[in-house]
């Protein structure tokens, strides 16, 4: 009788012991989980600034000319997009990250982008020079995001925590999903409200007239997470 009391009581510790081992297996596992998800907001801007080098090296191999124009199209659409995206979600909280004046000068490298861009949407991909220009476009691109990368990046990783930085870069993502995907040069860029409306406004107006002249793209070699 003694003996099998015992063995109960053993039996309840170590199922309580195994329990207890269990639910801090399950909480640590949930722990990691959380904390495998969370992403970079610096490394999501690098994603689009590895894409454009990607498809420039690309562009610079194709030889057939419908490989081109899709190509050029997509590289269009990526640096336009991207540097939207920026404005109206990263850079709107430069000021409290000691970063504000490099606001200006990014609005500004991106207002010169954006004139590129229009130039290169205004010529056709079989003109003499049409590689020169849009050449030229990413060059400004590919400058302005080395020093992003290479001089902010390192200031916004030092000054934000891991879940200030991951709701930036979903903020990044899900702005990049309500950016047109043509440049508009003459479009607000304050990020504030009236350029995010003026991006909304644009995507649907490019939506309707899908049907009518939609452009193809090429497939990038990098892609976001869905958030």
């Amino acid at each position: 009788m003694f003996v099998a009391r015992n063995a109960l009581r053993l039996s309840g510790r170590n199922g309580l012991t195994s329990g207890r081992i269990a639910i801090r297996n399950a909480t640590a596992v949930r722990t990691l989980a959380t904390y495998s998800t969370l992403l970079d907001v610096t490394r999501e801007i690098k994603l689009d600034h590895d894409n454009v080098r990607d498809l420039f090296a690309r562009f610079g191999r194709a030889t057939d000319q419908k490989e081109k124009t899709l190509i050029a199209n997509t590289l269009i659409r990526e640096m336009f997009v991207h540097s939207d995206a920026e404005e109206v979600s990263v850079y709107n909280v430069y000021a409290r990250l000691g970063l504000d004046d490099t606001v200006q000068h990014n609005k500004e490298d991106h207002a010169e982008i954006k004139q590129l861009l229009w130039q290169v949407e205004h010529n056709a991909t079989d003109v003499e020079n049409y590689d020169s220009i849009l050449g030229n476009a990413v060059n400004v691109f590919l400058a302005h995001a080395a020093e992003e990368e290479n001089v902010q990046h390192p200031k916004i990783r030092e000054r934000l925590d891991v879940e200030q930085n991951d709701q930036i870069a979903r903020t990044f993502i899900k702005a990049r999903n309500s950016i047109p995907t043509h440049a508009y040069p003459l479009a607000p860029q304050t990020g504030g409200p009236l350029q995010k409306a003026m991006g909304i406004h644009g995507r649907v107006q490019e939506k309707m007239a899908k049907g009518a002249h939609s452009r193809e793209y090429v497939d990038l070699k990098f892609e976001h997470p869905e958030v």
